[in-house]
């Protein structure tokens, strides 16, 4: 039986239950932190978790894959296209990998699938359907800012109300996955958490040695910004709000980092707005923790989200943040308290908040404070793990938890 949430409590185990865990890497970004928090702090005598790694055939070099072998984690690669996009929109493709990932999971004899995205979600719930294999779905946010993602959120949302269960990262997520269809009583609210980082040695020779390899002068200020260059992600927000900055400000350097299909754009607006001199692109970075304790602020800029990790990264290193007031942050952040709350697109409230950060040691310094307590006390990556091993467990044995 089971007592509470505590899998540990489970008896007369005689086997460990087979997890595929079905996800698409194209960077190391905040699915993928997700994703490693798991596999690292899951209950291992009970659950046998083997990730299914979708990626690129031109990006062989995958931070998420190199991360597995160096701790000699088994796996599954499957290789796609090297425009993803062109996965959905053929037939054939979604047939070819549809055959692959089948054969994986009927290799392994999987008890219950775990998919994670819009791809994932596609090919391996009507999996699910096909084999009677029970299948749970982490929503981390729909994004639909053009038309051909409207078109595959579409079609996420119609196979997510054929999954067993779906895990919506925040509420807000939940609200719109109720309003495509989905029945209330399948969907979990479970936020994404995170590990406080508390050696306080480390973070100052990190910052001291990021700044000395970049040519960051002590005595500036630095904003930064970690996450994927995209649309949705408002960074060019950021940046049309750094000539405001800099005339209370002046000794401010700007750090973007991330890949993604904005970036040229970006760098172009810094050009034109003559603030390429203080604004660094650093692009893809696998230390995200060394530059976070280089980092004077922490700025989400987003134009929609869910709970994000490099938000809550941040707040757990003891950074004060600013965030757009949209999807899931706001559950996260009390403005004025430990965090402040800006709204989306808005560059002259965000310029003044940075600028009040700059200007106010005392609140720059509460916030950072209240900002680690928040993820201390809200987001334990231990909870997390277990409800979402209770979550396998109502789907894997009904009837001992009824």
């Amino acid at each position: 039986m089971i007592i509470g949430r505590d899998t540990t409590a489970l008896v007369d185990m005689q086997k460990k239950y087979k997890i595929a865990y079905v996800l698409t890497s194209v960077a190391y970004g905040g699915l993928e932190t997700v994703a490693a928090n798991f596999l690292q702090a899951y209950n291992k005598e009970i659950f046998q978790i083997i990730p299914v790694v979708m990626i690129r055939k031109d990006l062989e070099d995958n931070p998420f894959i190199n991360m597995l072998n160096n701790v000699r984690y088994k796996y599954e690669k499957v290789y796609l296209s090297q425009n993803i996009t062109n996965s959905l929109q053929h037939a054939s493709a979604i047939k070819k990998l549809y055959e692959i990932i089948y054969r994986i999971i009927s290799k392994e004899a999987v008890d219950l699938i775990h998919s994670n995205g819009t791809l994932s979600d596609i090919l391996t719930i009507p999996i699910s359907v096909a084999t009677r294999i029970p299948s749970i779905s982490t929503c981390h946010g729909l994004i639909s800012t053009t038309r051909r993602l409207s078109f595959y959120n579409f079609m996420n949302r119609h196979v997510l109300r054929l999954a067993s269960a779906v895990i919506a990262v925040s509420d807000s997520i939940r609200v719109d996955l109720e309003r495509s269809g989905i029945k209330g009583e399948n969907i979990k609210v479970i936020q994404n958490a995170i590990e406080v980082e508390e050696n306080t040695e480390i973070k100052k020779k990190n910052r001291k040695d990021i700044r000395y390899e970049y040519g960051i002068d002590n005595d500036k200020f630095v904003i930064g910004y970690v996450g994927r260059l995209s649309t949705e992600k408002g960074v060019e927000h950021l940046i049309r709000a750094i000539p405001k900055v800099i005339e209370k400000c002046p000794k401010l350097t700007v750090v973007i980092i991330g890949e993604g299909p904005e970036r040229k754009r970006l760098e172009e607006l810094a050009r034109q707005l003559s603030v390429e001199n203080c604004i660094m692109f650093p692009g893809f970075q696998s230390n995200v923790k060394a530059w976070l304790s280089a980092f004077d602020i922490f700025v989400l800029p987003s134009l929609m989200e869910g709970t994000p990790m490099a938000l809550l990264e941040a707040m757990a290193h003891g950074l004060p943040v600013i965030a757009s007031y949209v999807g899931g942050i706001p559950g996260i952040i009390r403005s004025e308290e430990n965090g402040i709350l800006i709204p989306a697109a808005n560059e002259q409230e965000l310029a003044r908040a940075i600028c009040n950060i700059c200007e106010n040691e005392r609140l720059k310094n509460k916030l950072a404070t209240e900002a680690k307590r928040t993820i201390s006390e809200n987001y334990d990556i231990n909870d997390w793990t277990k409800k979402i091993e209770y979550e396998y467990l109502k789907l894997l044995i009904k009837d001992q938890l009824n």
